[in-house]
């Protein structure tokens, strides 16, 4: 697929997800509409068979089940790592955030020990560059100072007058 094309299919890609990407850490219907949209563009993006398709999203719903319960204790060992006021509680906190940080790199192997014998290696390898790519974008949309919304139109024209 040609740099243009791929190009274009991130830019309607990253539109689709532009609404949705601001709400979907604290809302669970965005989060999973977010989640479909990724499976979508991926499995598009490998040329996955049906069969394979399905296989892969279920990996890919589990390994964000697994991703999301490892965020929310990395939040939630940060929150104790910043209330921390004796030496006591510094170590407890840090040994928190390491079990944390290692729950995250459990994930993140966990998804190359999954989807390579489904995908692979040369798909694996493409997998890869597709979802840095997506994540990039995604990161960039909000990043991005949200667009102003424009109220009713001020180039009404005025009603005609009759005599």
């Amino acid at each position: 697929m040609s740099f243009a094309r791929h190009l274009s299919i991130l830019m309607i890609a990253a539109f689709i997800a532009a609404p949705i990407a601001s709400r979907a850490a604290s809302d669970p219907k965005e989060r999973s509409r977010l989640e479909e949209l990724f499976i979508w563009k991926a499995s598009e993006e490998l040329k996955l068979p049906p069969a394979e398709e399905t296989k892969f999203t279920e990996i890919i719903k589990s390994l964000n089940a697994s991703r999301h319960a490892a965020s929310e204790e990395m939040d939630a060992a940060v929150k104790d790592l910043d209330s921390a006021k004796t030496k006591a509680d510094a170590d407890k906190a840090l040994a928190r955030h390491r079990a944390a940080l290692k729950a995250v790199q459990a994930v993140q192997t966990s998804e190359l020990d999954k989807l390579k014998p489904l995908l692979g290696s040369e798909k694996m390898a493409r997998y890869l560059v597709v979802k840095t790519a997506l994540l990039e974008k995604l990161k960039s949309l909000l990043s991005a100072p949200a667009p102003a919304q424009t109220t009713a139109s001020k180039s009404e024209a005025p009603a005609a007058e009759t005599k």
